[in-house]
């Protein structure tokens, strides 16, 4: 896990967290702050209400209530990570092997504290000390029962270190809070850019998942309800979803996938299959003795007694307004004997063909919680792949569960292994349709951008018209699958993707294509003024620029283009404006201030140079050796 110095015990509650969009559906440990949208639905339903403030999800994001102490240090990058306090601020501060400082000031937990606690922090400005309106994942963690370890994104082949954004996709499944509209945040009609631009005081504004995450708008429902108003839209009552309906209500949490695209703004719709607005793509072949933390609904769909029963959901065995410890093994296994007891054997609760000892054995404890025993026998509980140091249940249910063992971490199911999109049936007949096998093809195009195959997405992008066309653009999907060709990021991936063919006309019509849907697409706008740069274009690189610095002030990426534009015409002046606004909005990269320090020496201003290069010896002490 790393190497651990001055641990100090588990907080008296600590907070669930990984990468994934995720949920641990448990009860916290104790009670905690009542969540503010919640406390109105409490006078109508009180025991619902006081049910669900001991449920996990409650808790599924908040601020912090005791800080993180002591250090760990990643022995492959060589970093060194310690939180400290400094007045009423903790503090994590990550020391390079070459001895550069940055620090980040640690502003919320996100998850509920059952199984360990990630934390949200927020840039500090090597210079003055204040908060970037950055917000990031600590690399580090806190394992309830264990103390410090490292993220899981701090075990993969690239270490992220203090570089692993928090976004709006990272958040979806903790809050219900409307990202985009976060004092503080670099948004734009909703949009964020950087998507981790939230903005310092973020965690003071998100709540935690209320009754809205399940039944939707609450607030509507109270004010309908208070001026005895019944003809406006009803909550959402999963007990009066279908089946699979309710699936998709968990799903949009529980089933994350290697791949998890969104083709729509906002909540999906509850009229048509989750999968079609939000498709997720799974290992073609998945693997059968180790899981992902966040693949409850991918798991449980292998098991038998789903695929033979339309009517399974997760309510089956869970009920949703209790956290697993308060519901307890006897709800659960009630759940199990529901339908494996003969009528002949209800009277001893006998399982139906249940081969068991009597001296139970079970693969995952050392001894059954039970007398039954059906979860310990039929449930594997061991570590998922994607979450080092802890254990959870992994919901593929079997008649013989392998023994748990420690796997070693990857971020991905599928290594080496085809993408399939996943479906629980519900698509087949539009995916039979000419249309839907190219609305698949498509979305497994961005899947395949987004796990790094260019290759393979260019040659799934290839069958549609050609970037440019007339028909790029044009919606061809049947219901009920939301068009991919109308989502502009489908044109920006495309494009991306043709510039890893070496085809730059192509990628720029592809570009334009994704800003004829959305002409203020922040991601084709950069990709497309950096093509231009790359082809001489400055005049479309300043425009393309000043629509984002218009849009999204605390942006740095355009000022970048602006440097580099200055560059290629030798402009020393205009140059210096780029680095300096670039370095006012992101102050923590040491090569924007070595480059400072270098055209500054130019232009005859040897105070502003050496201020600019302590700067960056202070992040990077080796960079700027190397660079004498």
């Amino acid at each position: 896990m790393g190497l651990r110095t001055d641990i100090e015990g588990p907080t008296p509650r600590g907070v669930h967290g990984c990468l994934a969009l995720a949920i641990v559906v448990a009860t916290a440990a104790t009670a905690h702050a009542q969540p503010e949208g919640m406390k109105v639905c409490g006078d109508c339903h009180p025991d619902v209400y006081e049910a669900y403030i001991r449920h996990g999800m409650a808790e599924s994001l908040g601020p912090i209530e005791t800080p993180p102490r002591g250090g760990i240090a990643n022995p492959r990058t060589g970093q060194n990570y310690r939180f400290v306090t400094r007045g009423d601020r903790t503090v994590l501060e990550a020391t390079a092997r070459d001895g550069g400082v940055r620090r980040q000031q640690v502003v919320g937990r996100i998850g509920a504290g059952i199984l360990d606690t990630s934390w949200a922090t927020v840039e500090l400005d090597p210079v003055s000390g204040r908060p970037v309106n950055r917000l990031f994942f600590a690399p580090v963690e806190t394992v309830t029962g264990h103390g410090l370890e490292l993220a899981p994104f701090e075990h993969s082949a690239r270490p992220a270190g203090l570089n692993m954004p928090l976004t709006e996709d990272c958040l979806d499944c903790h809050t219900d809070s409307r990202i985009g509209s976060l004092p503080g945040a670099s948004a734009d009609e909703g949009r964020v850019f950087p998507a981790h631009a939230l903005g310092p005081s973020a965690f003071r504004h998100l709540q935690p998942l209320t009754c809205d995450a399940c039944h939707g708008d609450t607030s509507s429902h109270v004010r309908q309800m208070n001026e005895g108003d019944e003809s406006g839209p009803a909550l959402r009552s999963l007990s009066k979803l279908s089946p699979a309906q309710q699936r998709d209500v968990c799903a949009r949490c529980h089933l994350q996938g290697d791949v998890r695209l969104r083709l729509a703004d906002g909540r999906p719709a509850v009229d048509r299959p989750l999968a079609a607005q939000v498709p997720v793509l799974v290992a073609s072949s998945p693997p059968g003795d180790d899981f992902r933390f966040v693949g409850q609904v991918e798991r449980l769909a292998l098991s038998e007694c789903f695929r033979r029963s339309q009517a399974m959901t997760c309510t089956t065995c869970h009920d949703p307004h209790r956290g697993v410890r308060d519901q307890g093994l006897p709800r659960l296994e009630a759940a199990c004997l529901g339908c494996h007891v003969t009528d002949k054997d209800r009277g001893t609760a006998r399982h139906r063909a249940c081969g068991r000892p009597d001296a139970l054995k079970t693969g995952t404890r050392p001894k059954a919680r039970s007398p039954r025993g059906c979860i310990d026998c039929h449930l594997r509980r061991s570590q998922p792949f994607d979450l080092p140091g802890v254990r959870s249940t992994d919901h593929f249910i079997r008649r013989r569960i392998p023994e748990p063992r420690a796997v070693p971490f990857r971020a991905v199911s599928a290594v080496g292994r085809p993408l399939r999109l996943w479906d629980d049936d519900r698509l087949r007949a539009a995916l039979k349709t000419k249309e839907g096998r190219r609305w698949r093809d498509g979305v497994l195009a961005m899947g395949w951008m987004q796990v790094g195959q260019p290759e393979r997405a260019a040659a799934l992008f290839a069958r549609f018209p050609p970037p440019g066309h007339r028909d790029a653009v044009r919606a061809t999907a049947p219901a009920p699958l939301r068009p991919v060709e109308r989502w502009p990021t489908f044109h920006q991936l495309r494009a991306m993707s043709l510039l890893a063919q070496g085809q730059p006309r192509e990628a720029r019509a592809a570009f334009n294509d994704a800003l004829r849907i959305d002409p203020g697409h922040p991601g084709a706008l950069m990709g497309r003024a950096r093509l231009a740069l790359l082809e001489g274009d400055l005049r479309r690189v300043v425009s393309d620029t000043q629509v984002i610095i218009d849009a999204f002030p605390a942006a740095e990426q355009p000022w970048h283009l602006r440097f580099m534009t200055a560059r290629r015409l030798g402009n020393v002046a205009f140059q210096i404006k780029g680095l300096r606004a670039l370095v006012q909005r992101w102050p923590s990269d040491p090569r924007p201030w070595l480059q400072l320090a270098e055209l500054y020496g130019r232009a005859g201003d040897s105070k502003q140079a050496d201020a600019a290069r302590q700067r960056a010896a202070s992040l990077a002490p080796s960079l700027v050796l190397g660079g004498r």
